[in-house]
């Protein structure tokens, strides 16, 4: 894969969903007006309903003047609604009045007004599994999904990890003006292994934590912490060294997986709906790994 040249760097940090989001408005009839993003799971509950719809002076405590909200600025364009199936129940009934009839009404307002805008939408989470789970409302999925694309993961692209955690490493140390670091064969096993919940924004992640914690010119697994502890880390430098590439790397995933499945149980009183979605992993994927790792959610 090779990094396009009309991208820049900082592109590539953004979410690869808001680049489709750019493309479809880029090349919609509607590309001369704005293009305004949302990340619903960065907003509090409370703030969703302002920042969407807007709201008058004096609508609650510290509204000193009217503000205008997201579908309004976009008006003419596309609201790209990142992490959909963060927006709270009450919230989702006022955006599905919105997606049929494009009516709103801002916070404070005696009125509703009018926003012609496309709406795109996008999520990590398994929107049906919350419909049955009742957190989604099924009307407002359907309303959503007339159009669904299905964005391949980074774990689905390994091929992929060695040249991004590459690429990544060489802008760094180009930034930062230091001398060139280069990757231990062990590591690029490692990276190319894990699961990457987080997809390109994590494995940067990963990247710029371990060239800032490799003190010489290698970047060794040890130095990926805090994904993996020091001394799993150094384990799986000899395992490599000691069994080989294939059995070494299966075992590095397997130990990296089950300890990041039993964390993330951990964190949520062992509540596989709560962990899978905290993990940005579809539930019934994020089941299987529970049990091929025989982690019982009741005892972590």
């Amino acid at each position: 894969m090779e990094r396009p040249k009309t991208v820049s760097h900082a592109e590539w940090l953004i979410a690869r969903k808001e680049l489709l989001a750019r493309a479809i408005h880029a090349n919609s009839p509607r590309a001369r007006f704005p293009l305004v993003s949302i990340n619903c799971a960065a907003l509090p509950p409370a703030l969703v309903e302002s920042e969407l719809f807007g709201h008058e002076r004096g609508a609650f405590t510290g509204a000193l003047a009217r503000r205008p909200g997201r579908f309004e600025i976009a008006a003419g364009g596309t609201v790209f609604l990142d992490e959909i199936g963060d927006v709270p129940m009450g919230m989702q009934v006022k955006l599905l009045r919105f997606l049929q009839d494009r009516t709103y009404r801002p916070l404070g307002a005696e009125r509703f007004e009018r926003a012609d805008v496309n709406v795109v939408a996008a999520t990590n989470q398994d929107l049906e599994a919350l419909v049955r789970e009742n957190c989604f409302r099924s009307d407002l999925f359907f309303r959503l999904g007339v159009l669904r694309l299905h964005l391949v993961p980074l774990r689905e692209r390994r091929e992929d990890v060695p040249l991004l955690a590459q690429h990544f490493l060489e802008t760094l140390y180009v930034e930062e003006g230091t001398p060139p670091k280069r990757y231990a064969s062990a590591t690029l096993a490692l990276l190319a292994r894990m699961p990457w919940p987080g997809n390109v924004r994590e494995l940067f992640n990963v990247v710029q934590s371990a060239f800032v914690a490799a003190e010489g010119r290698q970047i060794l697994p040890r130095h990926l912490h805090p994904t993996l502890d020091a001394a799993s880390a150094t384990s799986a430098a000899q395992a490599v060294e000691t069994v080989g590439f294939r059995a070494a790397r299966a075992r590095l995933l397997d130990d990296f997986e089950r300890q990041f499945v039993r964390e993330a149980l951990r964190a949520h009183q062992g509540n596989i709906t709560q962990a899978a979605r905290a993990a940005r992993q579809d539930r019934r994927a994020f089941g299987r790994l529970v049990k091929r790792h025989k982690i019982d959610p009741r005892n972590v």
